[in-house]
């Protein structure tokens, strides 16, 4: 089974982040970074990130940095095999409007609500509050909780 490819933006503004709450599919009701699936028109990975946050949002990303790239799994979904680049940018213009897709609600960093985003998140975050590297897989069992996981700290991340 092939993987979709997917990506995710994590906005920060001094010691801000913005998070949008799904209000459709996937992730419905979760916090989540702004992204999703790349379309075959976009022209890299980079480019399909820029293009759903500014169809989520309205923000136009002028500079985001990858920092991560986890493959994730659904036990009893052998269709939902998502590989997801993640970014972090601190350079964009615009506000942040509700859109069909999400809600954008602002928090400190300090007091981000994990316990509304998916499970996973708090395993990998720390790697995008740190601004540093990781690369790994989770699984997640029938409710959508982690089963397994093996998520690294690397040097460096590669476009796979």
């Amino acid at each position: 089974m092939k993987r979709k490819i997917m990506t995710v933006c994590f906005i920060f503004q001094d010691q801000k982040i913005l998070l949008g709450r799904k209000k459709r599919g996937l992730g419905e009701g979760y916090l989540n970074g702004y992204g999703g699936r790349l379309e075959e028109n976009d022209a890299s990975i980079e480019a399909g990130m820029i293009r759903e946050v500014e169809e989520e949002s309205k923000i136009n990303i002028v500079e985001a940095e990858l920092l991560g790239v986890v493959d994730f799994s659904f036990v009893g979904e052998p269709e939902l095999l998502p590989r997801v680049y993640i970014y972090r940018s601190e350079k964009f213009s615009e506000e942040p409007i509700e859109t069909e897709e999400m809600e954008p609600i602002w928090f400190d960093v300090d007091s981000i609500p994990f316990e509304e985003m998916w499970d996973g998140d708090k395993i990998w975050f720390p790697f995008v509050l740190g601004k540093e590297k990781f690369r790994g897989k989770i699984l997640f069992d029938e409710n959508k909780k982690v089963s397994e996981h093996d998520i690294k700290k690397v040097d460096s991340i590669s476009i796979i």
